[in-house]
């Protein structure tokens, strides 16, 4: 008899046919308000990266090729991570922020926010443009390093090619971070994957590149960051390279002042290969190289990894 009685209550109260609005309406609005609190109340639960996930990418600057993705993962609540801010290779006319392998999940495991970016290629933007974008989008990580849970105290550079060209020019002229108002302690470490150090030499070698810097061998100098060694201290530094003359002669008179500053030379990978292949355990020396780039980030970073 009661089933009966609550049975029949429950059909005269939501029966679209018989439907008693003065009942319905209140418990409706309430059933909702159950239902919000409870959404409100899972995603207070999420990480700040499924939260995060939303929105991802983000322009530093008002110019084309501005722009810079972020990748986090498994956040907890009031986290900071530190920061690898990658810089695509291309020759400084090509490449994209999209270009980055298994490095986001490699390092996103290893407790790093993984930031990858775009920068004005040539012919928009000269060697100047690029290494100053470079600069510009670090200022945009230490600007919104709450917003978006990064450490502004541990930005790691690493670039390939061109990008570890610029990465590198950043850390050793000056200029650059004077120009956004960073300290030099800004960058922690850089890691510079068969990026040319020296411009002159390089463009000698590969002449096609006059393209790009044209003609005058004081701009391939003005542009080499070799130019600038001893100007100032030098952040810890890791260049992984194949043999090259040019970047075994920067590695010895980084030595010789004082300045940390290791090479990793590999024999098998191709030029491509030593940054796609981060993060994997494909051959040996994808191995190598990996384990080379973590061992130099946990030892500026000893906090950091897992």
């Amino acid at each position: 008899m009661t089933f009966f009685i609550k049975y029949k209550f429950c059909k005269e109260v939501f029966d679209l046919g018989k439907l008693n609005k003065k009942i319905f309406i209140p418990l409706f609005v309430l059933l909702l308000l159950v239902i919000s609190v409870g959404v409100f109340s899972m995603r207070a639960d999420y990480t700040s990266a499924e939260l995060f996930d939303a929105k991802h990418e983000f322009s530093y600057g008002e110019q084309a090729n501005q722009d810079l993705k972020i990748y986090q993962k498994g956040l907890k609540k009031g986290e900071k991570t530190p920061v690898v801010l990658y810089i695509h290779g291309g020759g400084w006319y090509a490449g994209d922020k999209a270009n980055v392998g298994k490095k986001p999940g490699y390092f996103n495991k290893k407790g790093y926010t993984f930031i990858s970016m775009n920068y004005r290629l040539s012919p928009v933007g000269n060697y100047e443009d690029q290494a100053s974008d470079v600069a510009v989008a670090m200022k945009w990580i230490v600007d919104h390093a709450d917003q978006y849970h990064l450490d502004a105290n541990q930005i790691t550079l690493m670039g390939h090619s061109a990008g570890g060209h610029l990465a590198s020019l950043v850390a050793l002229d000056p200029r650059y971070l004077k120009e956004v108002g960073l300290p030099l302690h800004t960058i922690c470490g850089v890691i510079n994957i068969e990026g040319p150090l020296d411009m002159s030499d390089f463009i000698k070698e590969v002449p096609k590149y006059k393209s790009v810097y044209g003609k005058n061998p004081n701009v391939w100098k003005a542009a080499s960051p070799s130019t600038y060694l001893g100007q100032q201290a030098v952040p810890p530094m890791l260049i992984i390279s194949r043999e090259d003359a040019a970047t075994t002669k920067f590695v010895k008179a980084a030595k010789k002042l004082g300045e940390p500053v290791d090479l990793l030379t590999t024999h098998e990978l191709s030029h491509s290969d030593l940054t796609g292949l981060i993060g994997t355990n494909e051959n040996a020396e994808a191995i190598q190289v990996t384990n080379a780039v973590t061992k130099f980030l946990q030892a500026n970073q000893p906090n950091t990894f897992k």
